[in-house]
C-alpha cells in the first residue's frame, strides 16, 4: 500500500495540460485558462494539478480495504498516459497501442 495523495483528479492532470499554449515541460505545470461553471468569477491561469481535482476523491474509506486500491489500480495507466496520448495523437493509421492503458 503507498501514501494515498489528497488531490484525486476528475481528469489527469497531465491531460488538461495539453490545453495549454505551453509545449514544453511537465504538463501539469504548464498554465492554462480556468473558469468555474456557473460562476460569475473570471477565468484565471492556473496549472493543471491545482484544478479540477477533489481531496480523496477515489480514497476507500473501509477499513478492511487497502485505502488506495483505486489509486494502486490506475497507477500504470497514469504513469504511460502521456505517451499513449502522443502516440495516437501520432499514428496516422488510427491504431492504437493497448498495452499504454492496459493495468498489468
Amino acid at each position: 500500500m503507498r501514501h494515498v495523495k489528497p488531490k484525486q483528479h476528475y481528469i489527469p492532470a497531465t491531460i488538461l495540460g495539453k490545453f495549454s499554449n505551453q509545449e514544453k515541460g511537465n504538463r501539469r505545470k504548464r498554465l492554462i485558462w480556468v473558469k468555474r461553471k456557473n460562476s460569475d468569477q473570471l477565468p484565471r491561469i492556473d496549472i493543471p494539478e491545482n484544478v479540477g481535482y477533489k481531496k480523496h476523491l477515489y480514497t476507500m474509506k473501509d477499513e478492511d480495504i487497502n485505502t488506495s486500491f483505486v489509486d494502486d489500480q490506475w497507477k500504470h495507466v497514469e504513469e504511460n498516459i502521456q505517451t499513449a496520448i502522443e502516440n495516437f495523437i501520432c499514428n496516422k493509421d488510427g491504431k492504437m497501442n493497448a498495452s499504454y492503458w492496459t493495468v498489468q
